[in-house]
């Protein structure tokens, strides 16, 4: 049996299990690869009930959560640890609602889009700042937010929502780590440190470090059963919120009303902070749209068969995976480029995808429809200007091959060394450009892709 095999039977021996206790039917369906160069990420969008008199009607929210607790709970009753620690298999409930069914977005009313919007830029600009230390966010913040124009009221209140977007992102990311040192500590008491509702948020975080530490091999997964009984915990916040929107009735009209509206986005936003301590998912509507939807679920399908995508919705993924980059980064930063290349090809790639729907613009039709971004769209790099749309082809073209290796298509037979020379000789062999051909180490690769960014939330942002 090979590994991937192994994992896969493991999961769908508690996948049976669990909806057998459940009483429901259907697949909790991966997304994306499931090789074991990649997570196994599933969803249990779909299920359906078995229950007499219910039978085919889809599963509550609240059945859904109770799910991935129980999935949790008794992964870690066979293996010892978490999911994701013993597999890499993460289990989500539908969290956006990615109905193939249904592409187009609900219209809201100006007012509640607009507040939409700001919510789910803020969730989404949270993946970067937790996986950047104090001085790079703020550098990267004061990139975009000093650039933006204040000639008119307009320019300058619009720059002011966007500085209180980067300020609630940071906020969120601080409150984040404190809920999750607070579970660690709650989940593994100790005699001397006393009762927990008597430690300051600075014993808490040393505290927390400390269980980590001492913990040695298994401090991963001390961190990942915080994260998944603080998921599970959220999921009911979002179920409370859902279970309180049911109950407002549409209008005269039959549509929604604003009331119904703002309380839909209100269980947006719930869903995108639950997802904060859910194993590597994205946290923002746009992320899971233009990602899990479209590069995913709905793949080999043209343009026009896939969810539409916003403006606002295409910014928040450029947000989600330019800090997605930003992990790699750290995980990667002392090795060599080849190997920070390939490894974190795949959130770059993405993110080229993402500012394509950003400042493209429709060209042709039906099958043959495609984003295009114009010519007359540029970004200044080390005082060299560029057409964006020449830098984003070429962060494609090279990470073609990049993405090639690290999914195993070409050179699985080599070693961690082998696959970064690999990875360097055809990161060299397809730059053209001189901003490309000048990057030789993972440090200068990745503020090269936070140079391009900020230049693109920017001209996005205006």
């Amino acid at each position: 049996m090979t590994p991937t095999s192994a994992r896969t039977e493991r999961r769908e021996s508690l996948e049976a299990e669990v909806k057998q206790e459940f009483q429901v039917e259907g697949n909790m369906r991966a997304v994306g690869s499931t090789n074991l160069t990649s997570d196994y990420d599933a969803t249990i969008l779909g299920l359906t009930s078995t229950k007499k008199g219910e039978e085919g009607k889809p599963v509550s929210q609240e059945v859904q959560a109770r799910i991935v607790a129980k999935f949790n709970e008794e992964f870690r009753n066979v293996f010892g640890v978490e999911s994701g620690t013993a597999f890499d298999t993460n289990i989500y409930v539908d969290d956006f609602e990615l109905n193939d069914k249904k592409l187009k977005m609900d219209k809201l009313e100006p007012a509640i889009q607009t507040k939409d919007d700001k919510n789910q830029d803020s969730l989404a600009l949270v993946k970067q700042r937790i996986h950047m230390n104090d001085d790079q966010w703020g550098e990267y913040v004061s990139s975009v937010v000093d650039a933006l124009p204040v000639a008119t009221p307009e320019q300058r209140t619009k720059k002011e929502a966007v500085k209180a977007n980067y300020d609630q992102a940071n906020t969120y990311a601080s409150s984040r780590q404190e809920e999750i040192d607070k579970k660690i500590v709650t989940l593994n008491p100790r005699a001397d440190s006393g009762d927990i509702a008597n430690l300051s948020k600075a014993q808490i975080k040393t505290l927390a470090a400390q269980i980590k530490r001492e913990a040695g091999s298994k401090a991963g997964d001390i961190e990942a059963q915080a994260l998944n009984r603080l998921y599970e915990e959220k999921l009911i916040a979002v179920k409370q919120a859902e279970d309180s929107g049911l109950t407002i009735k549409p209008g005269p009209d039959g549509k929604p009303t604003a009331l119904k509206q703002e309380s839909d986005v209100q269980v947006k936003k719930l869903k995108g902070e639950a997802l904060f301590f859910a194993n590597e998912p994205y946290f923002s509507e746009g992320g899971v749209r233009h990602i899990v939807g479209n590069l995913q679920k709905l793949a080999k399908e043209p343009i026009d068969k896939q969810f539409e995508i916003t403006p606002a919705q295409a910014l928040q993924s450029i947000s989600e995976n330019i800090g997605d980059s930003m992990k790699e980064y750290n995980h990667f930063k002392d090795t060599d480029l080849g190997t920070f290349a390939y490894k974190a090809s795949k959130y770059i790639n993405r993110l080229a995808d993402a500012i394509t729907i950003g400042a493209g613009k429709p060209e042709g039709v039906g099958a043959d429809k495609k984003l295009v971004i114009p010519d007359t769209v540029k970004i200044t790099i080390d005082s060299k200007e560029y057409a964006l749309k020449d830098v984003v082809a070429e962060l494609k073209a090279i990470n073609k091959p990049l993405l090639d290796i690290r999914g195993e298509k070409v050179g699985k037979e080599l070693d961690g060394q082998g696959k970064a020379e690999l990875a360097v000789g055809e990161f060299n062999k397809t730059t053209k450009l001189d901003v490309f051909k000048a990057v030789t180490a993972p440090a200068h690769y990745q503020k090269l892709l936070l140079d391009i960014t900020s230049q693109v939330n920017i001209a996005l942002r205006k």
